[in-house]
């Protein structure tokens, strides 16, 4: 039986939040200046719809990275007053894509309904048309990696 979808993990990941960041493009523009400035390498981006003119980023670096990203802090409070931010490293991604996704309906929800009856929790999803990004600690990474085989059965 062919393969439906690639899943791939990405294991020594970091999840980083900010909170309470001006709903602007400029803005944002800010925290990846800084961070880009830093030389450190960002993957999954979230960012919540804004409420009271400000959202919340959301955003993962390598594990490697964070002692970097904690010393940068003082940067976006320097720009962003009343920003609250939180790090939490050792986690893993998990990467499903396929073309298919690009037409058929209800793939997160069977990625979903998987993880929901393993009791695995995501801290951050994102998607694109062809792919669906989890990222779970690493605690739960072996859990993940062997139910979400099912995705493919």
């Amino acid at each position: 039986m062919a393969q439906l979808f690639d899943i791939r993990y990405t294991d020594h990941v970091a999840l980083v939040t900010l909170n309470n960041i001006k709903s602007d493009v400029e803005s944002l523009h800010k925290v990846f200046e800084i961070v880009s400035n830093e030389g450190i390498c960002v993957d999954m981006i979230s960012q919540t719809a804004p409420l009271n003119n400000c959202v919340n980023v959301s955003f993962t670096v390598n594990d490697n990275d964070t002692a970097k990203v904690i010393s940068i802090i003082y940067k976006f409070k320097e720009v962003f007053s009343t920003l609250t931010t939180q790090i939490l490293s050792n986690n893993t991604k998990v990467l499903i894509s396929g073309e298919q996704m690009r037409n058929e309906c209800g793939v997160a929800t069977r990625v979903l309904s998987i993880l929901a009856k393993a009791q695995i929790p995501i801290s951050l999803i994102t998607t694109a048309e062809t792919e669906i990004s989890l990222l779970v600690t690493e605690e739960n990474a072996l859990h993940a990696k062997q139910v979400m085989e099912e995705l493919n059965q």
